[in-house]
């Protein structure tokens, strides 16, 4: 990127992020911070306030608990598989109904792993063709399917860290993932509504309709990598994912998902400065 690019896209408002070949997130060159100071220190009061803190993260495990739950239910390869796809849903259920009981974050997250272990012991039945998956593993994914969802996560994560810096609030002080130096965990929680709708259907589709296929990646050792012209590819069906209209919660306007990813980081804004309900997103 030339110099004159990057002052064109600081005084447009727009950081730059980059990433690893394999998706990881290096770092990001970002504009002035916001001056509203006042919001930062609501946000850290929040951060401060236990109570506060398990009641959001409640909201954000059972948000992401739900889609699952809910894509799980909504498509199975076969009727042989329904039984066992249906089965993993009503387990994840159960989890959910054991949030409002729960008395600490440390629960939280043994719910949601548990659940996420659930989910993708199912996920390879959503896809249609002869695509290999038993199951979630990174750094480095040894699968195409894990190449493309730790690839989607990445460009996720950042899509929910701009908006999160343009609304005001630090991306780095979250309420349900712990917060260590560099690690952008307001970002990280504010993501986790949105990896079902978004990149985990949008994986599903590139493999369904034969967007990509297996012999676009290539093998480095363990590591399972895109080609360079798969990854272009992904990357235009991401942008045509975010730009698509859906309906948003119970609104009548339609908004693109990436309007949908900054309305409802306003949304949460709203929940820190008053209070207000925060309603994540559902898949339906």
């Amino acid at each position: 990127i030339t110099g004159a690019t990057i002052q064109l896209l600081l005084d447009e408002n727009i950081p730059i992020t980059y990433l690893s070949y394999y998706g990881h997130y290096k770092g990001r060159l970002v504009p002035e911070q916001s001056k509203n100071s006042i919001l930062r220190l609501k946000q850290f009061e929040g951060y401060q306030d236990e109570n506060l803190k398990l009641k959001i993260s409640k909201i954000i495990v059972g948000a992401k608990l739900k889609n699952m739950k809910n894509i799980l239910l909504k498509k199975s390869r076969t009727a042989s598989d329904l039984e066992d796809v249906q089965n993993k849903a009503e387990e994840i259920k159960d989890l959910i109904n054991k949030l409002k009981d729960a008395d600490d974050e440390n629960q939280l997250r043994g719910y949601e792993g548990i659940g996420s272990r659930y989910y993708f012991s199912q996920f390879n039945k959503l896809l249609n063709y002869n695509f290999k998956f038993n199951g979630r593993n990174r750094r480095p994914p040894t699968d195409p399917v894990n190449s493309m969802l730790s690839f989607g996560y990445s460009l996720l994560l950042n899509e929910v860290l701009t908006a999160i810096s343009i609304s005001g609030l630090d991306p780095y002080i979250g309420f349900f993932h712990s917060v260590e130096y560099g690690k952008p965990s307001l970002a990280l929680d504010l993501m986790e509504e949105f990896r079902q709708p978004i990149i985990d259907i949008l994986v599903k589709n590139i493999i369904n309709k034969k967007i990509i296929d297996e012999d676009d990646f290539r093998k480095d050792g363990s590591k399972v990598l895109f080609t360079d012209e798969s990854k272009k590819i992904f990357l235009q069906e991401y942008e045509r994912k975010l730009e698509k209209y859906v309906k948003y919660n119970d609104e009548k306007e339609n908004l693109s998902w990436r309007k949908t990813i900054q309305h409802q980081i306003k949304l949460f804004r709203k929940t820190i400065v008053n209070n207000q309900k925060y309603v994540p997103i559902e898949v339906r």
